[in-house]
């Protein structure tokens, strides 16, 4: 089953799941720069813990304009 969209989730820890395979934060432009290739809507939703910062959560959306997505949601999770 494939996504039309990218989903990255940022856990408390900062550990970071581009659909829902661990990676680095030093590797997520050429991580999602491979998987954005099959995106057609070029969308991104990022789904972040509570507890993790502003910055990491600013950083991964600079990655995902520099990669050329277009629409980013930002999801919260709830305790």
């Amino acid at each position: 089953q494939k996504s039309h969209n990218l989903q990255i989730q940022i856990k408390a820890d900062n550990s970071i799941f581009l659909n829902g395979k661990q990676i680095e934060l030093d590797d997520l432009e050429t991580k999602i720069r491979e998987v954005a290739q099959s995106i057609p809507d070029k969308s991104l939703h990022i789904k972040a813990d509570k507890e993790v910062s502003h910055g990491t959560v600013v950083k991964v959306m600079d990655t995902a304009k520099i990669c050329g997505l277009e629409k980013i949601v930002i999801i919260s999770k709830r305790k």
